[in-house]
């Protein structure tokens, strides 16, 4: 009787066991190559020969052998053959598993029966799975899966795959790959204290009423939810607290595909990285908290056609853009951002009791912004004010004449409602102009252009008036 193959003579192994296997022995070594091997590990390869399903069929592997359950054992399943295999041999415990199907293939593969539980092996290598589906026809991992170490998850095929058993995940999880085919985690719950890291470049959808506990992040890719709910319940993103750091933007997209929900999930924006949010619906509304976890150079891009509100104090400053749908400051929330880009069709509102802080630099600077706009649009658009502009002079420039556009009212749509204000000490209103002192210099706020500039003092009655004169020679005449 042969012996099983270790990690790198798995493609002699395979190309002894018929000619449709001969076909994937590119395939094998693509597999052995994309996961780092270790000389501790055996490697276990199905045949598939005389269409077995169970593990425990002599006939199911090459040389004969049924794969021994330990830390040192590698499972490799590569089939241009349709396979449903059934880990029939109880609780198991591996390394690693390949399942991989060929290019063009019009087969399926799939895994079931008992647990599979992930560890290190003997040389401290982390565990692996690669999921490589090339086939027409989907690709099902469907056990149990215990992760006490962390586990990397490489998704690298062009077709779907779905990853459905019930994880208990102590150790954490990587979802990783280049793959271009959707992946689907979901009809099992993830449970533990681990956290799972989204790392890849595709689409994942995370469904079931998962209760890890540890911290989501976003790191490449798109992983698409329908559902979010308070922060320590259940929900696809998990059951962490709601505080920021359980949730962190490290440049990946969540995408959110459900009915309107409220959450008090907040979230973090890694500095240098984009937090990018998609309401799909049109008819949803999704509230979360915001990004209130530490203060970074991050961004937002809002996008999808519905309606994402953030109710609590963003503490990010880096760009806003919202290219689809609503982006709304409901009451209570604010935001402190270098600028604000709205696209056409898309519109950006701040409720009433709501804040947005401008961040002035030296004359034409807002936000340390070269363009000098702070809400700035690329089409038709609407922004809907009906809470606070607050202006934070601490850097500005207090020559007479310095303004700064906060508002670039050539292509936006903007409406100021009742609760709209200047938030600044001591502003008042006359005729559309809030003006205010700040350490002795004057500023003047006029909505109808949308520009803040430095004003005489108001002992110079005669120079205020020319300066106003000169901002309302500006504005866009309006219809009635």
């Amino acid at each position: 009787m042969q012996t099983p193959s270790s990690s790198r003579p798995m493609r002699t192994a395979l190309l002894q066991h018929g000619s449709g296997l001969r076909l994937l022995a590119a395939l094998a070594a693509l597999g052995a190559a994309a996961i780092p091997a270790s000389a501790a590990t055996t490697t276990y390869s199905w045949t598939n020969v005389a269409n077995q399903v169970n593990w425990s069929s002599t006939a199911s592997w090459a040389g004969g052998v049924v794969p021994t359950s330990g830390q040192d054992t590698a499972i490799s399943i590569i089939t241009g053959q349709n396979a449903a295999t059934n880990n029939d041999l109880g609780p198991f415990t591996l390394n690693r598993l390949v399942m991989q199907t060929g290019v063009g293939s019009t087969k399926t593969l799939g895994v079931k029966g008992s647990a599979l539980l992930f560890v290190k092996d003997s040389n401290n290598l982390a565990p692996t799975i690669l999921l490589q589906n090339k086939s027409t026809q989907g690709m099902t991992l469907a056990n149990a899966l215990t992760v006490t170490d962390a586990l990397t998850i490489t998704h690298s095929g062009t077709s779907s795959t779905t990853v459905s058993g019930a994880i208990t995940n102590t150790g954490g999880i990587t979802f990783d790959g280049a793959g271009t085919g959707a992946i689907t985690l979901g009809g099992g719950v993830t449970s533990g204290a681990g956290g799972i890291s989204y790392t890849g470049s595709y689409v994942i959808t995370v469904t079931g009423a998962n209760t890890y506990t540890g911290v989501t992040t976003f790191g490449g890719g798109t992983v698409s939810t329908s559902s979010i709910t308070n922060g320590g319940s259940a929900s696809n993103l998990g059951g962490a607290s709601s505080d920021a750091a359980n949730l962190v933007f490290d440049g990946g997209a969540l995408r959110y595909t459900g009915a309107t929900a409220a959450s008090d999930r907040a979230f973090t924006i890694n500095s240098g990285k984009t937090a990018s949010i998609e309401v799909t619906s049109a008819a949803a509304t999704l509230t979360l908290a915001g990004a209130t976890g530490a203060s970074t150079n991050g961004g937002l891009a809002k996008s999808g056609a519905g309606i994402l509100a953030l109710s609590a104090a963003n503490t990010y400053t880096g760009t806003t853009q919202v290219t689809a749908g609503t982006l709304l400051l409901s009451a209570g929330g604010s935001l402190h951002g270098t600028s604000t880009v709205v696209s056409d069709g898309a519109s950006l509102s701040l409720a009433d009791g709501s804040a947005y802080t401008f961040t002035l630099g030296a004359d034409g600077y807002v936000n340390g912004i070269a363009s000098g706009k702070g809400i700035s649009g690329l089409g038709i658009n609407t922004v809907s004010l009906d809470g606070d502009f607050v202006f934070d002079l601490a850097s500005a420039g207090t020559a007479l004449g310095d303004s700064w556009t906060i508002i670039d009212i050539a292509s936006v749509g903007e409406s100021y409602l009742a609760g709209f204000s200047i938030a600044n000490a001591g502003a008042v209103q006359s005729g559309g102009v809030w003006t205010f002192t700040d350490s002795g210099t004057q500023y003047a706020f006029d909505q109808g252009t949308g520009v803040l500039q430095v004003v005489p003092e108001p002992a110079a009655t005669a120079l205020l008036a020319l300066g106003l004169t000169a901002t309302l020679l500006l504005r866009r005449r309006k219809s009635a």
